[in-house]
Protein backbone atom coordinates (compact mmCIF):
# COMPACT_ATOMS: atom_id res chain seq x y z
CA UNK A 1 0.00 0.00 0.00
CA UNK A 2 2.63 2.26 0.96
CA UNK A 3 4.79 1.73 -2.75
CA UNK A 4 1.38 2.73 -4.05
CA UNK A 5 1.21 5.47 -2.05
CA UNK A 6 4.48 6.68 -2.52
CA UNK A 7 3.96 5.90 -6.98
CA UNK A 8 0.58 8.43 -6.53
CA UNK A 9 2.82 10.76 -5.11
CA UNK A 10 5.17 10.78 -7.87
CA UNK A 11 2.14 10.51 -10.36
CA UNK A 12 0.47 13.73 -8.63
CA UNK A 13 3.52 15.69 -8.27
CA UNK A 14 5.48 15.38 -11.59
CA UNK A 15 2.40 16.53 -13.25
CA UNK A 16 2.66 19.49 -11.14
CA UNK A 17 6.15 20.42 -12.64
CA UNK A 18 5.56 21.62 -15.47
CA UNK A 19 2.65 24.82 -14.74
CA UNK A 20 5.41 25.97 -12.66
CA UNK A 21 8.36 25.65 -15.44
CA UNK A 22 6.15 27.11 -18.05
CA UNK A 23 7.55 30.38 -16.67
CA UNK A 24 10.92 30.47 -17.33
CA UNK A 25 10.77 28.51 -20.25
CA UNK A 26 8.21 30.66 -21.95
CA UNK A 27 10.54 33.45 -21.26
CA UNK A 28 13.29 31.54 -22.54
CA UNK A 29 12.04 30.11 -25.79
CA UNK A 30 9.61 32.92 -26.25
CA UNK A 31 6.47 30.89 -26.33
CA UNK A 32 3.33 32.91 -26.74
CA UNK A 33 -0.06 32.13 -24.25
CA UNK A 34 -0.90 29.93 -27.38
CA UNK A 35 1.89 27.65 -26.97
CA UNK A 36 2.38 27.76 -22.99
CA UNK A 37 -0.97 26.43 -23.07
CA UNK A 38 0.23 23.30 -25.32
CA UNK A 39 3.18 23.36 -23.44
CA UNK A 40 1.11 23.21 -20.70
CA UNK A 41 -1.77 20.13 -21.79
CA UNK A 42 -0.03 18.00 -23.98
CA UNK A 43 0.19 16.01 -21.18
CA UNK A 44 -3.19 15.32 -20.53
CA UNK A 45 -3.43 14.68 -24.27
CA UNK A 46 -1.88 11.57 -23.86
CA UNK A 47 -3.34 10.47 -20.47
CA UNK A 48 -7.13 10.77 -21.78
CA UNK A 49 -5.97 8.83 -24.97
CA UNK A 50 -4.80 5.54 -22.32
CA UNK A 51 -8.01 5.94 -20.13
CA UNK A 52 -9.98 3.19 -21.51
CA UNK A 53 -6.93 0.87 -22.66
CA UNK A 54 -5.43 0.82 -19.09
CA UNK A 55 -8.65 0.02 -17.39
CA UNK A 56 -8.56 -2.72 -19.44
CA UNK A 57 -4.66 -3.37 -19.02
CA UNK A 58 -4.79 -3.75 -15.70
CA UNK A 59 -7.03 -6.77 -15.29
CA UNK A 60 -4.55 -8.20 -18.11
CA UNK A 61 -1.50 -7.53 -16.55
CA UNK A 62 -0.23 -8.11 -13.23
CA UNK A 63 -0.89 -4.80 -10.83
CA UNK A 64 2.38 -4.48 -9.96
CA UNK A 65 4.40 -4.71 -12.59
CA UNK A 66 1.87 -2.50 -14.44
CA UNK A 67 2.63 -0.11 -11.98
CA UNK A 68 6.69 -0.14 -12.02
CA UNK A 69 6.21 0.05 -15.99
CA UNK A 70 4.44 3.38 -15.79
CA UNK A 71 6.89 4.82 -12.91
CA UNK A 72 9.40 3.88 -14.49
CA UNK A 73 8.21 5.11 -18.13
CA UNK A 74 7.27 8.78 -17.08
CA UNK A 75 9.92 9.62 -15.35
CA UNK A 76 11.81 8.57 -18.03
CA UNK A 77 10.08 11.50 -20.21
CA UNK A 78 9.90 13.74 -16.89
CA UNK A 79 13.55 13.89 -17.29
CA UNK A 80 13.90 13.87 -20.97
CA UNK A 81 11.94 16.96 -21.04
CA UNK A 82 14.50 19.51 -21.12
CA UNK A 83 16.39 17.96 -23.89
CA UNK A 84 13.13 17.82 -25.77
CA UNK A 85 12.25 21.54 -25.21
CA UNK A 86 15.49 22.85 -26.54
CA UNK A 87 15.24 20.32 -29.70
CA UNK A 88 11.81 21.76 -31.33
CA UNK A 89 7.96 22.40 -29.95
CA UNK A 90 7.28 19.04 -31.99
CA UNK A 91 9.27 16.56 -29.97
CA UNK A 92 9.07 18.68 -26.51
CA UNK A 93 4.68 18.10 -26.86
CA UNK A 94 4.86 14.50 -27.90
CA UNK A 95 7.58 13.96 -24.94
CA UNK A 96 4.95 15.42 -22.84
CA UNK A 97 2.19 13.05 -24.70
CA UNK A 98 4.17 10.08 -23.86
CA UNK A 99 4.80 11.16 -20.26
CA UNK A 100 0.88 11.45 -20.02
CA UNK A 101 0.31 7.83 -21.94
CA UNK A 102 2.59 6.22 -18.97
CA UNK A 103 1.10 8.43 -15.78
CA UNK A 104 -2.50 7.13 -16.89
CA UNK A 105 -1.54 3.81 -16.38
CA UNK A 106 -0.78 4.50 -13.02
CA UNK A 107 -4.19 4.71 -10.96
CA UNK A 108 -5.76 2.02 -12.68
CA UNK A 109 -3.09 -0.20 -11.78
CA UNK A 110 -2.74 1.45 -7.95
CA UNK A 111 -6.80 0.72 -7.73
CA UNK A 112 -6.31 -3.09 -8.94
CA UNK A 113 -3.28 -3.42 -6.34
CA UNK A 114 -5.55 -1.78 -3.62
CA UNK A 115 -8.33 -4.27 -4.31
CA UNK A 116 -6.12 -7.56 -4.79
CA UNK A 117 -4.46 -6.61 -0.96
CA UNK A 118 -6.77 -4.34 0.95
CA UNK A 119 -9.67 -5.55 3.23
CA UNK A 120 -12.70 -4.07 1.78
CA UNK A 121 -13.62 -2.68 5.17
CA UNK A 122 -10.55 -0.34 5.17
CA UNK A 123 -11.25 0.60 2.04
CA UNK A 124 -11.89 4.15 2.23
CA UNK A 125 -8.84 4.54 4.55
CA UNK A 126 -6.72 2.95 2.01
CA UNK A 127 -7.85 4.97 -1.13
CA UNK A 128 -7.89 8.35 1.48
CA UNK A 129 -3.95 7.30 2.18
CA UNK A 130 -3.41 6.68 -1.74
CA UNK A 131 -4.83 10.08 -2.28
CA UNK A 132 -3.42 12.05 0.35
CA UNK A 133 0.05 10.92 -0.70
CA UNK A 134 -0.84 12.39 -4.44
CA UNK A 135 -1.39 15.82 -2.83
CA UNK A 136 1.67 15.49 -0.93
CA UNK A 137 3.71 14.64 -3.73
CA UNK A 138 2.31 18.04 -5.39
CA UNK A 139 3.35 19.65 -2.34
CA UNK A 140 6.41 18.66 -2.41
CA UNK A 141 7.31 19.52 -5.85
CA UNK A 142 5.67 22.84 -5.68
CA UNK A 143 7.97 23.78 -3.14
CA UNK A 144 10.65 21.99 -4.21
CA UNK A 145 10.57 23.46 -8.12
CA UNK A 146 9.97 27.40 -7.05
CA UNK A 147 13.00 27.16 -4.76
CA UNK A 148 15.47 25.99 -7.92
CA UNK A 149 17.92 28.27 -9.98
CA UNK A 150 17.13 26.60 -12.99
CA UNK A 151 14.04 25.11 -14.90
CA UNK A 152 15.85 22.19 -16.03
CA UNK A 153 17.03 20.92 -12.55
CA UNK A 154 13.07 20.47 -11.70
CA UNK A 155 12.71 17.30 -14.22
CA UNK A 156 16.01 16.24 -13.78
CA UNK A 157 15.18 16.04 -9.94
CA UNK A 158 11.41 13.70 -9.75
CA UNK A 159 12.90 12.09 -12.79
CA UNK A 160 15.40 10.49 -10.68
CA UNK A 161 12.85 10.02 -8.05
CA UNK A 162 10.91 7.89 -10.06
CA UNK A 163 14.00 6.53 -10.92
CA UNK A 164 14.79 5.60 -7.06
CA UNK A 165 11.40 4.80 -6.83
CA UNK A 166 11.28 1.79 -9.71
CA UNK A 167 14.49 0.40 -7.75
CA UNK A 168 13.16 0.12 -4.45
CA UNK A 169 10.27 -1.43 -5.81
CA UNK A 170 12.50 -4.09 -7.29
CA UNK A 171 14.69 -4.71 -4.37
CA UNK A 172 11.07 -5.24 -2.25
CA UNK A 173 9.44 -7.53 -4.77
CA UNK A 174 12.49 -9.72 -4.86
CA UNK A 175 13.49 -9.68 -1.24
CA UNK A 176 9.98 -9.78 0.59
CA UNK A 177 7.41 -10.89 -2.25
CA UNK A 178 5.65 -7.15 -2.51
CA UNK A 179 2.84 -7.20 -4.84
CA UNK A 180 2.38 -10.67 -5.38
CA UNK A 181 -1.62 -12.05 -5.76
CA UNK A 182 -3.17 -12.37 -2.44
CA UNK A 183 -6.86 -12.91 -3.18
CA UNK A 184 -7.15 -10.55 -5.80
CA UNK A 185 -10.45 -9.25 -7.71
CA UNK A 186 -9.68 -11.10 -11.09
CA UNK A 187 -6.60 -13.78 -9.45
CA UNK A 188 -6.60 -16.42 -11.55
CA UNK A 189 -7.13 -17.12 -15.31
CA UNK A 190 -10.30 -17.99 -15.47
CA UNK A 191 -10.98 -14.58 -13.51
CA UNK A 192 -8.83 -12.65 -16.40
CA UNK A 193 -10.19 -14.60 -18.99
CA UNK A 194 -14.15 -13.70 -17.65
CA UNK A 195 -12.40 -9.98 -17.64
CA UNK A 196 -11.36 -9.63 -20.98
CA UNK A 197 -14.90 -11.43 -22.73
CA UNK A 198 -16.53 -8.59 -20.61
CA UNK A 199 -14.71 -5.90 -21.89
CA UNK A 200 -14.59 -7.02 -25.45
CA UNK A 201 -18.41 -7.05 -25.73
CA UNK A 202 -19.61 -3.78 -27.19
CA UNK A 203 -22.97 -4.14 -25.29
CA UNK A 204 -21.21 -3.66 -21.91
CA UNK A 205 -19.81 -0.17 -23.12
CA UNK A 206 -23.96 0.36 -24.57
CA UNK A 207 -25.50 -0.26 -21.38
CA UNK A 208 -22.28 1.88 -19.06
CA UNK A 209 -23.18 4.93 -21.95
CA UNK A 210 -26.95 4.60 -20.79
CA UNK A 211 -26.24 4.11 -17.22
CA UNK A 212 -27.53 6.72 -14.60
CA UNK A 213 -25.10 6.21 -12.07
CA UNK A 214 -22.19 5.68 -14.09
CA UNK A 215 -23.26 9.41 -16.19
CA UNK A 216 -23.02 10.94 -13.00
CA UNK A 217 -20.31 10.10 -12.19
CA UNK A 218 -18.86 10.93 -15.12
CA UNK A 219 -20.43 14.66 -14.97
CA UNK A 220 -18.69 14.75 -11.29
CA UNK A 221 -15.58 13.70 -12.21
CA UNK A 222 -15.69 15.99 -15.56
CA UNK A 223 -16.94 19.01 -12.84
CA UNK A 224 -14.48 18.24 -10.38
CA UNK A 225 -11.12 17.74 -12.79
CA UNK A 226 -12.34 20.83 -14.77
CA UNK A 227 -12.26 23.13 -11.18
CA UNK A 228 -9.31 21.15 -10.19
CA UNK A 229 -6.96 21.04 -12.87
CA UNK A 230 -7.72 24.68 -13.92
CA UNK A 231 -6.39 26.00 -10.81
CA UNK A 232 -3.42 23.32 -10.35
CA UNK A 233 -1.61 24.55 -13.99
CA UNK A 234 -2.79 27.59 -14.64
CA UNK A 235 -2.83 29.20 -10.88
CA UNK A 236 1.22 29.75 -10.85
CA UNK A 237 0.98 32.08 -14.47
CA UNK A 238 -1.93 33.87 -13.19
CA UNK A 239 -0.30 34.73 -9.61
CA UNK A 240 3.11 35.29 -11.74
CA UNK A 241 1.43 37.57 -14.52
CA UNK A 242 -1.67 39.28 -12.65
CA UNK A 243 -0.36 39.66 -9.44
CA UNK A 244 3.47 40.03 -10.09
CA UNK A 245 4.52 37.16 -7.83
CA UNK A 246 8.13 35.92 -8.30
CA UNK A 247 9.52 32.64 -8.72
CA UNK A 248 10.75 32.39 -5.59
CA UNK A 249 7.38 32.81 -3.89
CA UNK A 250 5.35 30.58 -5.90
CA UNK A 251 5.56 28.16 -3.29
CA UNK A 252 2.66 29.07 -1.76
CA UNK A 253 1.19 27.15 -4.64
CA UNK A 254 1.26 24.17 -2.26
CA UNK A 255 -0.60 25.32 0.49
CA UNK A 256 -4.09 23.77 -1.09
CA UNK A 257 -2.42 20.28 -2.06
CA UNK A 258 -0.88 20.54 1.46
CA UNK A 259 -4.58 21.30 3.06
CA UNK A 260 -5.86 18.30 0.24
CA UNK A 261 -4.22 15.85 1.60
CA UNK A 262 -5.01 16.60 5.26
CA UNK A 263 -8.79 16.79 4.32
CA UNK A 264 -8.56 13.66 2.54
CA UNK A 265 -7.05 11.63 5.20
CA UNK A 266 -9.61 13.34 7.69
CA UNK A 267 -12.78 11.93 5.86
CA UNK A 268 -11.63 8.78 4.86
CA UNK A 269 -11.48 7.63 8.26
CA UNK A 270 -14.19 10.00 9.19
CA UNK A 271 -16.33 7.93 6.29
CA UNK A 272 -15.31 4.63 6.85
CA UNK A 273 -16.66 5.73 10.75
CA UNK A 274 -19.65 6.85 9.54
CA UNK A 275 -20.87 3.31 7.73
CA UNK A 276 -19.31 0.75 10.56
CA UNK A 277 -21.34 2.49 13.27
CA UNK A 278 -24.09 2.61 11.23
CA UNK A 279 -24.76 6.56 10.92
CA UNK A 280 -25.65 6.22 7.52
CA UNK A 281 -25.91 4.32 4.54
CA UNK A 282 -23.00 4.11 1.66
CA UNK A 283 -25.36 5.16 -0.24
CA UNK A 284 -26.45 8.21 1.23
CA UNK A 285 -22.60 9.26 2.31
CA UNK A 286 -21.40 8.94 -1.31
CA UNK A 287 -24.12 11.61 -2.10
CA UNK A 288 -23.48 13.57 0.68
CA UNK A 289 -19.75 13.78 0.11
CA UNK A 290 -20.33 14.34 -3.65
CA UNK A 291 -22.20 17.31 -3.04
CA UNK A 292 -20.01 19.21 -0.67
CA UNK A 293 -17.61 18.24 -3.20
CA UNK A 294 -18.78 20.01 -5.94
CA UNK A 295 -20.70 22.48 -5.08
CA UNK A 296 -18.09 23.67 -2.57
CA UNK A 297 -15.25 24.11 -5.23
CA UNK A 298 -18.21 25.92 -7.38
CA UNK A 299 -18.55 28.61 -5.20
CA UNK A 300 -15.11 29.07 -4.01
CA UNK A 301 -13.91 29.59 -8.14
CA UNK A 302 -16.94 32.35 -8.34
CA UNK A 303 -15.42 34.56 -5.57
CA UNK A 304 -11.64 33.49 -7.09
CA UNK A 305 -12.65 35.58 -10.01
CA UNK A 306 -13.50 38.47 -7.73
CA UNK A 307 -10.34 38.56 -5.67
CA UNK A 308 -8.74 41.34 -5.16
CA UNK A 309 -5.23 40.68 -3.72
CA UNK A 310 -2.87 37.72 -3.62
CA UNK A 311 -3.74 36.80 -0.54
CA UNK A 312 -7.31 36.68 -0.89
CA UNK A 313 -6.33 34.69 -3.85
CA UNK A 314 -4.64 31.88 -2.61
CA UNK A 315 -7.25 31.32 0.94
CA UNK A 316 -10.08 30.80 -1.70
CA UNK A 317 -8.07 28.39 -3.59
CA UNK A 318 -6.91 26.59 -0.35
CA UNK A 319 -10.93 26.71 0.64
CA UNK A 320 -11.47 25.37 -2.68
Amino acid sequence: MFLAAGANALNQGDRQIMPLAAIPMAAEFGWSMLEKGWAISSFGTGYLAIMLPSGWLATQVPAFQLLAFAVGGWSLFTAATPMAARYNMHVFTNCRIWMGVAEGLCLPAIYQLLAQHVPAHVHSRAFSLMLGAGALGQVVVVAVCAKLPSWPSMFHIFGSAGAAWCALAVVLRITFGVGGHKGAAHDGPSERAEAKRICDHIKVYVALAKSPAVLAICAAHFSMNWTGYTLATWLPTYLHDVYGMPMGSLWIVALPFLLQGVASAVCGELADQAVARRFCSLLTLRRGCTAVGLLGPAACLLAFAAARSVEGAVAIVCLT
